[in-house]
């Protein structure tokens, strides 16, 4: 009977494990962990960018829009960082072309910041994080994100992150046909919040 337990003990404790997203993170200081946030609305109230803190994992309020309270701000298919002329942060970003899990340690140099030329997340079709399909008249007009795309960033107050973008769409349907509500992102990130450059 107690050997049934332990197997079944030791059954449990690996499905659990290998469910886990915690990772340590090298650094004494404990786990890091990739969270997933569905449905930031990037509808564009009034004008209004979503102001998303790493840090918190949250939205924050437009009257702190002058702070470093967040990070990055959606607004359609706009993504901004507090930093240049989006904000008084010190946010900054270095896009990668490679695999989430694969992106372990933040550059210390690098980073580009939003400015009078243009956003340090370029919009458009191809240029930045998303692919609009309906340059064919035969696809439907969705917008995909760029397989790939990992966005390293130094948040407003000088931590790191990463995050990659996974839908455009509420509830984050697997193949948008056109009929889904757009302008909902789902979003994957880990935070340090340690200060160090480990962000696996």
């Amino acid at each position: 009977m107690k050997s049934r337990f332990f197997l079944a003990l030791t059954l449990m404790t690996f499905i659990f494990g290998a469910c886990s997203n915690k990772k340590d993170d090298n650094s004494g200081n404990g786990t890091l962990e990739v969270k997933t946030v569905s449905n930031i609305d990037a509808s564009g109230l009034n004008g209004h960018y979503t102001l998303f803190s790493f840090k918190t994992g949250a939205t924050v309020s437009i009257s702190d829009s002058a702070t470093a309270k967040w990070d990055i701000g959606f607004r359609s298919t706009s993504v901004i960082l507090n930093s240049g002329i989006s904000g008084p942060g010190e946010a900054g970003v270095v896009v990668k072309d490679a695999l989430f899990d694969a992106v372990t340690t933040a550059d210390t140099t690098g980073y580009a910041e939003d400015s009078s030329t243009g956003f340090a997340i370029p919009t458009g079709s191809g240029n930045g994080w998303y692919t609009y399909t309906g340059e064919n008249p035969t696809n439907p007009h969705v917008i995909l994100p760029i397989p790939g795309k990992v966005f390293v960033v130094r948040t407003a107050d000088k931590k790191y992150a990463k995050f990659e973008i996974l839908s455009y769409y509420k509830n984050a349907p697997a193949n948008p046909t056109q009929t889904e509500t757009p302008r909902y992102f789902k979003i994957n990130y880990v935070y340090q919040s340690n200060g160090s450059t480990t962000i696996y």
